[in-house]
């Protein structure tokens, strides 16, 4: 966190406290020490587990990293997060093997553009970790739409670069 200077920003911004942030990746390990306090809801668009929506559980452990990068508590146990005093909606929409469907992250995009708490809480920050190898309107117009309803969308830029080798 010092390396970022997120301690600077934790006093102004309240270690990110009621943010709603939905994390759409493979899932949250649900009763994960860092990470149980922060998760305020979630849901499965993937065919694991039964295609049950209500299992939004990890099966990679990718989503859990990232939730805990973003959230983890100020508990002396474990990691720290960026704001851990934030809530995390978990938005499983790459299986257990790490893949997905584009029609899972469209529909989990426009999952928490509609998603309210039971306080009236609404989604602040879209996180997704993933990538793919196409240009899908339909996806372009859910992020559109995320943004349009003062959603910011963070996205990771990938692993693989570009393969160029020029600096």
């Amino acid at each position: 966190m010092k390396l970022i200077n997120a301690p600077l920003v934790w006093e102004k911004s309240e270690k990110g406290k009621d943010i709603v942030i939905a994390v759409l990746d493979t899932g949250c390990q649900p009763d994960h020490i860092d990470l149980k306090d922060r998760i305020i809801g979630g849901r499965n668009f993937t065919t694991d587990y039964n295609s049950d929506p209500n299992n939004f559980s990890d099966n990679k452990g990718h989503g859990t990293h990232v939730a805990g990068t973003i959230a983890a508590s100020e508990n002396n146990t474990g990691v720290l997060g960026v704001a851990p005093l934030a809530k995390l909606l978990i938005v499983k929409v790459l299986a257990g093997n790490g893949s997905g469907a584009y029609e899972w992250i469209i529909n989990g995009i426009n999952y928490a553009v509609n998603w309210r708490g039971r306080n009236g809480e609404k989604v602040r920050v879209i996180s997704m970790s993933l990538g793919g190898p196409q240009d899908v309107p339909e996806l372009h117009e859910a992020i559109k739409n995320a943004v349009n309803n003062d959603i910011l969308v963070v996205c990771a830029a990938g692993n693989n670069g570009d393969c160029s080798n020029q600096s």
